[in-house]
């Protein structure tokens, strides 16, 4: 269940990118997931629905007949053109690094982004597998509301699990200069995804004797508790 909410709600070197684009050219079309473009810019709430229910909808329309090979393929597909695009992984990675961050140079803060941004999407794939047709259910949306020069909006959700329990989900946006909606934090079932990465990179810091490399080098899904 924790796999699947990951993978659901949330909304490389660990995809295997170069492995999946050599054998993209053996998929016939009807392997590949249909999934229409995501509007950024239309309201959290809506945004939500559209990637929740776009994920849910190419998971249950995957064909049973692909190999390992073209299912990992196919989840990786689905990930990068839904969730992928409404995350800020930038501001994340910078959040989670602290104050690790003005100590780094720009080529120690482009790897840790990139690193951290294949980590979380392997997850999510990875975390598809678990999905078995579970109650989604969004609450009411409390709207938009001004914090200094940005926009915020939280939007909250339900997954009521196969075991009986609820499962809350609460998803923190902000609007971009180009007036669309990305996520900038997560909490899933009471737990603070951005601040339990931070604690993480911190651990795995402190192990590292305060090599910023260090933690790249040794960064990844399992790592950062996830897996």
């Amino acid at each position: 269940m924790r796999k699947f909410l990951i993978a659901v709600l949330a909304l490389g070197l660990s995809f295997e990118l170069a492995y999946a684009a050599a054998n993209l050219s053996a998929m016939t079309p009807a392997k590949e997931p249909v999934i229409a473009a995501i509007d950024l810019k239309q309201m959290p709430q809506a945004l939500i629905n559209q990637i929740t229910q776009q994920v849910i909808q190419a998971f249950g329309a995957r064909p049973s007949s692909l190999s390992k090979v073209e299912v990992k393929h196919y989840n990786q597909t689905v990930i990068e053109k839904t969730i992928a695009p409404v995350v800020d992984f930038a501001i994340i990675a910078k959040r989670v690094m602290a104050a690790s961050y003005k100590t780094s140079t720009e080529a120690q803060r482009t790897a840790f982004t990139q690193l951290f941004r294949e980590s979380l999407l392997s997850t999510y794939s990875d975390g598809m597998s678990a999905y078995s047709n579970q109650k989604v259910e969004l609450d009411p949306f409390a709207g938009v509301q001004k914090q200094g020069d940005r926009e915020r909006a939280v939007v909250n959700m339900k997954v009521y699990g196969a075991d009986g329990k609820i499962y809350p989900a609460m998803y923190a946006f902000y609007k971009n200069d180009a007036g669309e909606w990305k996520l900038e934090n997560l909490t899933l079932n009471g737990v603070n995804i951005g601040l339990t990465f931070r604690n993480q990179f911190n651990e795995i810091l402190k192990q590292q004797k305060g090599s910023i490399d260090g933690v790249i080098a040794n960064w990844n899904a399992e790592a950062a508790g996830f897996k």
